[in-house]
């Protein structure tokens, strides 16, 4: 440094306390009017998971969209894993 930095103002010591820590914590965690919309968000975000979830553990659908027989588990080592040509998915 060329020069010494300049001393912290009152406010600037403050924000980097803990009790302000909380409080901007506090502060983002409350709950506002939009605290309904993101139940709605989360349900519907589970909702697609458990579908997504339910679709890729079906081999034959996974195979037809592509992906090779077999892969839907991962073997304990990846390098073990030699597909076959009559393993090849897709359309």
């Amino acid at each position: 440094l060329k020069n010494p930095p300049k001393p912290l103002s009152h406010s600037e010591l403050h924000a980097l306390t803990w009790e302000a820590a909380t409080e901007r914590f506090l502060d983002v965690a409350e709950l506002g009017p939009y605290a309904r919309t993101r139940r709605l968000e989360a349900g519907y975000d589970n909702m697609l998971y458990a579908l997504h979830n339910a679709l890729t553990g079906m081999e034959f659908l996974r195979v037809a969209l592509g992906a090779g027989i077999r892969t839907r588990d991962t073997p304990a080592v990846c390098t073990d894993y030699q597909p076959d040509i009559k393993d090849l998915g897709g359309f």
